[in-house]
This record gives C-alpha cells, sequence and structure tokens, in this order.
C-alpha cells in the first residue's frame, strides 16, 4: 500500500515537475543543467531556487516599472507646472487687461460727465441775501473783468441749494452760458483778473470771490486732495483746465492731467 503510495506521489510528482519545467525550463537549464530530481528535497530546493529566480525577476520589473512609472509622473507634474504657469500668467494679464478696461470705461463715463459741464462756470465766496438779484451780480462781474454792457454773454443762474436757504450763507452759484466758447473767453477774463471781491459786486468787504469750472464729483475729490498736498509742499500748482484737473511739480516745464485719485498718491514726493 505504501508502494502504491509512493508511486502515484511519484507520478503527481513527475506531473508537477513537468509543468515547471515548460514555465521555467530555462532557469532549470542554467541552474542545474539536465540532472534529475531523485528526493523531494531536491525537488523543494530547485522549487525554492525557481521562486526566488522569478521573484527576483519580478522585483527587477517591479523595479522597471516604477521608475518608468515614476518619470512619467515627473513628466506629467512637469506639464502641468508648466500649464499652472502659463495659466497664471494669463490670469495676471487677463487681471490687467480687465483693469485697464475698467479704467477706459470710468475715463469715457467722466469724459461724458465733463461734456455736460462744458458750458458752466461756478461763483463762491458770495453770501445770499433775500432780495439778491442773480442776473445784476453776474453784469457787475462781467464789467469788472473786462466786458461791456452792450457785449454781455448770454447766461442761467441759479443758486445750487435747496430752499429756504439760509440768510448769510454762501451757496455755490451755477453760471450756464448759452455758447461754450463764450464761457471760455469769460473764465479766462476772471483768471487774467485773479482779484474779484465782493466790493466789486457792491456789498462792503474785501473778501474774494473765487470762478471755476463745473467739475463732476471725481473731478472735485481729486482737486481738493492735489490742494492739500500743495499746502504740504508735495506739488506746486493746481489747476483746471475744461474739467480736468492739472498738478504742476517744481522743475516741469508744464503741469500733468490727473484722472485719478491714485494718480495723486503716486505724486507725493515733496518739492525740493
Amino acid at each position: 500500500m505504501s508502494q502504491n503510495g509512493i508511486v502515484t506521489r511519484s507520478g503527481s510528482t513527475s506531473s508537477l515537475v513537468g509543468s515547471i519545467a515548460k514555465r521555467s525550463r530555462e532557469d532549470l537549464t542554467k541552474q542545474d543543467g539536465d540532472s534529475e530530481i531523485v528526493s523531494l528535497d531536491d525537488l523543494w530546493n530547485k522549487m525554492q531556487t525557481m521562486l526566488s529566480n522569478s521573484c527576483g525577476r519580478i522585483e527587477t520589473k517591479i523595479e522597471k516599472c516604477n521608475a518608468a512609472l515614476e518619470k512619467r509622473m515627473t513628466n506629467i507634474e512637469e506639464k502641468l507646472n508648466a500649464v499652472r504657469e502659463e495659466c497664471s500668467e494669463k490670469i495676471v494679464k487677463l487681471e490687467e487687461d480687465v483693469v485697464g478696461v475698467r479704467a477706459d470705461v470710468d475715463f469715457a463715463v467722466e469724459a461724458v460727465h465733463r461734456m455736460g459741464r462744458d458750458r458752466e462756470l461756478v461763483f463762491s465766496g458770495i453770501p445770499f441775501h433775500s432780495q439778491e438779484n442773480l442776473d445784476e451780480v453776474f453784469r457787475k462781474i462781467a464789467l469788472t473783468i473786462g466786458y461791456h454792457e452792450n457785449n454781455l454773454p448770454i447766461v442761467d443762474l441759479q443758486r445750487m441749494a435747496r430752499a429756504p436757504i439760509a440768510l448769510g450763507t454762501s451757496p455755490l452759484i451755477l453760471c450756464e452760458f448759452a455758447l461754450r466758447n463764450k464761457r471760455n473767453e469769460f473764465y479766462r477774463s476772471y483768471l487774467s483778473k485773479r482779484s474779484l471781491c465782493l466790493r466789486d459786486i457792491g456789498l462792503d468787504s474785501g473778501n474774494r470771490i473765487y470762478m471755476n469750472e463745473n467739475l463732476t464729483n471725481n473731478a472735485r475729490q481729486i482737486r481738493a486732495e492735489a490742494i492739500k498736498l500743495k499746502k504740504l509742499g508735495y506739488v506746486e500748482n493746481v489747476s483746471t483746465r475744461n474739467g480736468i484737473v492739472h498738478v504742476k511739480r517744481k522743475g516741469t516745464d508744464k503741469p500733468s492731467a490727473i484722472y485719478s485719485l491714485q494718480q495723486i498718491v503716486q505724486r507725493k514726493t515733496p518739492i525740493q
């Protein structure tokens, strides 16, 4: 019985050996040539050797795969970084373009607002009284700055304040000319005189009367900030022309147009 068992086991062993030989004949050949299996220990040793060799080959393949995969991952990472940098650059450029477009839009809107005021001047420093006649006030101002009685420009005048106006206060007077060129001539005449006061309109006071262009809200803010900087010595002169604030620094040939408060901030360099 034991003999039959041995025979049976030998048959199974022969079958297993034949199968292994088919799969790994090259390994067997390299290791032991055509040596025959003489015992189970011999078989076990050969199987261990084959398994060890197979594991070595598998590890080598895994290492190669890992190296190839790592290389591919590195390439993918480099490409992703390149794409990220490119996208970042495009986003930055897009943001700059958006800022530029917004600035262009703001500039266009501001220009439209200026066009609606290009026939207007604003008088300040004239106290309100209940019986005042603004047409007469304008006539006296015009005569003082060099106009003749029969050559006065056509204007519309009103206080820039809601009624009732308190006595003694001095709300601005809006003066709208029929023609823009007439407004420009009138303003030039005032600028050449620069000494207009309340006595010129019949009031007993030497306080100055000021005349300015009717600026937009944005331009008024710029002018107010520029005047503050002038008092602090950061700029030399502040003026307006066609509704645009101009700031002159010492050492420059002519003033520069200022369109935003940011430009004013950039000019905070004390005058030498």
